[in-house]
């Protein structure tokens, strides 16, 4: 026995499909050219406009962070600029000051001789 709802042909499916595809294919073709006559003349200078006036505005906004980012860093950084500049200072006259104390302890007729001279402490 036969059954009575299958398909006989096995490309007769196939077949309706690509006739569909085709239909919604030519259809939607249609409907693109459809709207592409509906565009005014000038609309590649419209999205060029378009297109440039995006731009000048991501330009202001980035002006505006890197503006704004300057008026938040500067007063942030010129403290802590000095106050390292402070210590690279304070350090420095230390370190220089503890290689004199090595020296003239290590020699003692120098600090003798300069203190003859009268050069320790400003005399």
């Amino acid at each position: 026995m036969e059954d009575k709802n299958k398909i006989t042909e096995p490309n007769e499916y196939s077949k309706y499909v690509e006739l569909s595809n085709r239909t919604f294919f030519k259809e939607s073709l249609l409907v693109t050219k459809d709207l592409f006559t509906f565009l005014p003349k000038n609309a590649h200078e419209m999205a060029d406009d378009l297109v440039e006036s995006f731009l000048t505005i991501v330009q202001i906004f980035c002006a505006l962070i890197l503006c704004l980012g300057l008026i938040v860093l500067l007063p942030i950084s010129v403290p802590i600029v000095t106050f390292y500049n402070r210590k690279w200072r304070k350090e420095s006259l230390d370190r220089y000051e503890e290689i004199n104390k090595n020296f003239f302890n290590s020699h003692p007729e120098k600090l003798a001789s300069r203190s003859k001279k009268g050069d320790v402490n400003g005399n």
